[in-house]
This record gives structure tokens, sequence and C-alpha cells, in this order.
């Protein structure tokens, strides 16, 4: 099984993919980062070009990895700002491309997320990065923040679906 993480931005959207080995020493399987990254777009660009850019990249993704599913982060926001917009906007887009290419893509709420992965749902951004390190097994905490979302929110889709099928 391979999942790809998404962690949605207009300027900046995170991205982690992940396969789900079978490890010989022990009987059960063990998620693994394959690749991890983020896809920046410039803000003298228009919003077309912008969306245009992240959905050619995505597809990119989709094309070289062939994930199963997709998991992506649900939109939590308070209250309404162009910037919570533009982050509608791209996640929109991020979810056509996915649909188009008939992968399956599930949601996940912040708090969701880092409930799952530490086990406390108002987790740090650096506990965030420690469990996404450890569970992973990479030399180092994975960055920027963007990437390190998109990770762990590929790392809750596993734990809550993926370890079932």
């Amino acid at each position: 099984m391979i999942i790809l993480g998404i962690d949605p931005g207009i300027a900046r959207t995170g991205w982690c993919v992940i396969k789900i080995a079978h490890d010989s020493a022990r009987s059960r399987p063990r998620p693994e980062c394959l690749d991890i990254g983020v896809i920046e777009t410039s803000a003298a660009s228009s919003l077309g070009e912008r969306l245009s850019a992240i959905s050619s990249e995505i597809e990119k993704k989709i094309t070289l990895w062939q994930p199963s599913a997709m998991a992506i982060e649900e939109l939590f926001f308070l209250k309404r700002s162009p910037s919570v917009l533009r982050v509608a906007e791209a996640r929109g887009a991020i979810v056509a491309v996915a649909a188009g290419r008939g992968v399956e893509v599930s949601e996940y709420n912040p708090v969701s997320v880092k409930k799952t992965i530490t086990g406390y749902g108002s987790a740090s951004k650096r506990q965030m990065q420690v469990m996404i390190k450890t569970i992973l097994n990479l030399d180092k905490p994975p960055s920027p923040d963007d990437a390190a979302d998109a990770a762990a929110i590929a790392l809750c889709h596993y734990f809550i679906r993926g370890r079932y099928r």
C-alpha cells in the first residue's frame, strides 16, 4: 500500500509518500517514507497559474508513485479570510486531480492527526516531528513544516484506515 499525504496550501503544499512495507524481522507491516517535499508557487503568479502548477506537480507524484490512497488535511479555520479561500482552492484542485486519477481521498483534521500520531490533540510541531522521525525511522525530523505535516497526515491515514486492509 502506498499513501500520498498532502498538506495543502497556495504558497507551499507539503507532500509525503509512504509505503507500508512488510518487515521480515517482524510479523507486522511498518510505514516507510519513499519521498517527501514541498511544492512552492510564486506570489507573483496568477491564481490560475499557481493552481495549475500545484495540480501538475500532484499529477506527477501520482504518476510516479501510483498511490492507492491520498490523505489530505481537512480545512479547519475559525474565521474567513482571503488566505483560507486560497487554501480551499488549492485543496480543491488537489482533490480533483486525485479523483480524476481514481485515487481514494480521505480527509483528516489537524487535531485528529496530532492525536493519532502523538496521542495528544494539542501536540507541538516539535513533538509531531519527533514522532514522525521515530515512526518512519528517519535520520532527522522532517522539514520544512509543510512536508512534516504531510507525513503526519499520511501516517494518520495508515493508522486509522490502512492498517486493517
